[in-house]
This record gives C-alpha cells, sequence and structure tokens, in this order.
C-alpha cells in the first residue's frame, strides 16, 4: 500500500480520512470537501496505490412519491489494514489535515468579516487534530467493516 505524493489532491485527502477510521459516503465528502465525485478517489486508491477499501452498498427508500430507492456506498478501511499503516498512516494523516488547517486559516483570513464563506469542515478538521487517534491503531478483535 503507497500514500499519494500530494497531501492536497482528492485521493490523499479520501485516504487520510479513511486512516482515521472514518466511513464516508458520496454525501458525508461532499460537506468535507465541496465535491460529489468520491468514487474517483476511491479507484485511484484502490487500482494506483493498492488500498483494499470496502465499499458497502445501502439502500434507502427516497421522499420520491413514486416509492423510489436510493443506493449509495459506505467507503472505509478495516481495523486490521489501519493497524497495518501503523505510524505511517497516522503521520499521513496528520500531514493531510495540517495542509487543509493551513488552506483553510488563510481562505479564512482573506474573507474576513464575511460569514458566508467560511466552512464548517473547520471545527471537524480541528477536532481531529487534537484527538489521540492510537486507540484506532491498537485495537484488538473489533468488527469494524462488518456491518
Amino acid at each position: 500500500m503507497k500514500y499519494p505524493s500530494q497531501v492536497g489532491k482528492m485521493p490523499a485527502r479520501v485516504l487520510a480520512r479513511l486512516l482515521a477510521g472514518q466511513r464516508l459516503t458520496h454525501l458525508s465528502f461532499q460537506h468535507i470537501a465541496a465535491t460529489y465525485r468520491l468514487a474517483g478517489p476511491i479507484e485511484r486508491l484502490r487500482n494506483e496505490y493498492g488500498w483494499p477499501i470496502i465499499g458497502q452498498e445501502r439502500i434507502v427508500h427516497t421522499t420520491d412519491p413514486t416509492g423510489r430507492e436510493a443506493r449509495y456506498f459506505v467507503y472505509l478501511l478495516q481495523i486490521s489494514d489501519i493497524q497495518i499503516a501503523g505510524r505511517d498512516g497516522q503521520e499521513f494523516s496528520k500531514r493531510v489535515f495540517e495542509w487543509e488547517a493551513k488552506r483553510i486559516e488563510v481562505r479564512e483570513k482573506r474573507t474576513e468579516g464575511n460569514e458566508a464563506t467560511l466552512t464548517p469542515y473547520r471545527q471537524s478538521n480541528n477536532n481531529f487534530l487534537s484527538r489521540d487517534h492510537s486507540n484506532i491503531y491498537n485495537a484488538k478483535g473489533s468488527n469494524h467493516g462488518k456491518d
């Protein structure tokens, strides 16, 4: 398993979250990165970088009056794969989240006073950076990914 070389690109941003134990959907990633194209980075991480990302299909009822159902995928890494990544995975995720925090800070300074341009992502990113994630990398006997 290899890591993307550019921390600011979508494959790196996706992988950082998966290595942090997050489960991603197109909708959840859209709220983070303002893109609805999650399948592209997932395929690159699988095929070019060798990450064994699991895609769990979900089907939900919609509010469509015709009774239409919607299908989507939840993407994740199993705890065992996160553990294999170990310290390298933690450091990679940290570099990505620090890059994001720095970019957000620069943007917020440029748009100071204009609340409409601020992002809700900043809070979730800061929460990640302030937490200890060693429990993810040291977990034993988890059912992560076996919903």
